[in-house]
C-alpha cells in the first residue's frame, strides 16, 4: 500500500519531506510525483524531499510503488504557509512622518492585516501611515503584517523598530522677556536640542560692537552689551542632526 507519511501541519513549508509509511517485502520501485509529473524514481527510494516552488495553486504530491508486479499509488493535496515581505519607503525622518508600505507574498493572498505599531491598522496590501512624535526623544515602531492565502494558510511577519521618527526640537532662551535685564548679559539656548544640532541666531538688530561674544551655530553663550536701544528682538532657529 502506497502510504505517504507527511507532517500533520495543514500548511507546509516550501521544502516538503516525504517518506513511505508502509512495508515492502521485496525490492520495490518507488516513483514520487509532484503536480502529476514524476519528480524522482528509484529502487528502495522510500523517502524524498520535494521543493514545492512559490506561488503555485492546487499542489499535489503522489507515490506509486511497484513490487513484484503489484502496483499501488496514492495522491495528497499540499498547501503551504506563504512567505511574507514588508517593503517600505521613507521609514525614518522627522515628525510627522508619512511611510509607504507594500506587502509582498509568495502565494495568492486572500486577506492582509497590517499593525503599524502606533494603534493604526489596515487591510490593503499597499498603504501609507503617518507617524507622529510629540516627545523630545526618538520613537521607533514595530510593524507587523499578517497574510492569509486563498488556501487558508496564515503567516505573520514582524519587523522590529522598522520605523524611526525623530522629534522637532523645542526652542527657548535663558532669559524671561518680561524681566528687566542688565545692559550686558549672557544668553543661552534652552530646549531639547543637543550639541550635535545646529543653532542659527538672528542678531540683526544689534550693532556690531554690541555683540561681545557671537555663538556661531552653537547653543551659546551669546554675550551682548546693549547700548543703542532699550529693547531688542533675538531670534534662534534650530535644526537637529536629522534635519528636524
Amino acid at each position: 500500500e502506497a502510504i505517504i507519511d507527511m507532517n500533520e501541519d495543514k500548511c507546509k513549508g516550501y521544502s516538503l519531506e516525504l517518506s513511505f509509511g508502509g512495508v515492502t517485502v521485496e525490492e520495490a520501485l518507488f516513483t514520487w510525483y509532484y503536480n502529476d509529473s514524476i519528480f524522482h524514481a528509484g529502487i528502495g527510494l522510500d523517502n524524498i524531499i520535494i521543493p514545492l516552488g512559490f506561488g503555485e495553486l492546487n499542489r499535489t504530491v503522489g507515490l506509486k510503488i511497484s513490487e513484484q508486479g503489484c502496483v499501488d499509488s496514492s495522491l495528497q493535496n499540499v498547501t503551504v504557509t506563504p512567505n511574507v515581505e514588508i517593503v517600505t519607503n521613507n521609514n525614518e525622518g522627522c515628525t510627522p512622518l508619512l511611510v509607504d508600505f507594500e506587502a509582498n507574498a509568495t502565494e495568492a493572498i486572500n486577506s492582509y492585516i497590517w499593525d503599524f505599531g502606533d494603534g493604526n491598522n489596515s487591510t490593503i496590501p499597499i498603504v501609507s501611515n503617518e507617524y507622529t512624535n510629540s516627545l523630545t526623544t526618538d520613537i521607533s515602531y514595530d510593524v507587523a503584517l499578517t497574510v492569509t492565502s486563498t488556501e487558508g494558510c496564515t503567516n505573520t511577519g514582524v519587523m522590529d523598530s522598522l520605523v524611526l521618527v525623530h522629534p522637532i526640537p523645542t526652542v527657548d532662551l535663558s532669559f524671561d522677556e518680561s524681566d528687566c535685564n542688565p545692559m550686558q548679559m549672557e544668553i543661552y539656548y534652552e530646549g531639547s536640542a543637543n550639541e550635535t544640532d545646529s543653532f542659527y541666531w538672528d542678531l540683526s538688530v544689534f550693532e556690531a560692537d554690541e555683540i561681545v561674544v557671537h555663538p556661531g551655530t552653537s547653543k551659546g553663550p551669546l554675550e551682548i552689551k546693549r547700548s543703542s536701544e532699550p529693547t531688542a528682538n533675538i531670534g534662534i532657529f534650530v535644526v537637529s542632526e536629522y534635519g528636524c
